[in-house]
């Protein structure tokens, strides 16, 4: 291998690496598996299901305008493993922004 050549290729892989890093460290959202996105200070918090509450009511007390009202039900749905329908008595893990 030709030491040009050589020198091209380690560049090539220092790039990559770095670049690899670059995203790794500075991303600012991560996508769960339903491709709804949250942020990484997001944490959770409880949330007892009282009588004729909705999921999109309950993410209504809950959306600071930092979520798109439909990406915080899907992943209200996601992270309790729910169906749209909810009954009285549920607890459910609720994100949030710090």
């Amino acid at each position: 291998m030709r030491p040009h050549k050589r020198y091209q290729i380690n560049k090539l892989r220092a790039f990559l690496f770095l670049s690899l890093i670059f995203i790794f460290t500075t991303g600012v959202k991560i996508e769960t598996l339903d491709g709804t996105t949250l942020a990484k200070d997001t944490h959770y918090i409880e949330h007892y299901v009282n009588a004729g509450e909705t999921l999109w009511t309950i993410a209504e007390v809950y959306n600071a305008d930092t979520w798109d009202q439909r990406e915080l039900v899907a992943a209200i749905m996601t992270h309790n493993n729910v169906d749209p329908i909810i009954h009285q008595g549920q607890i459910l893990e609720i994100p949030v922004s710090k």
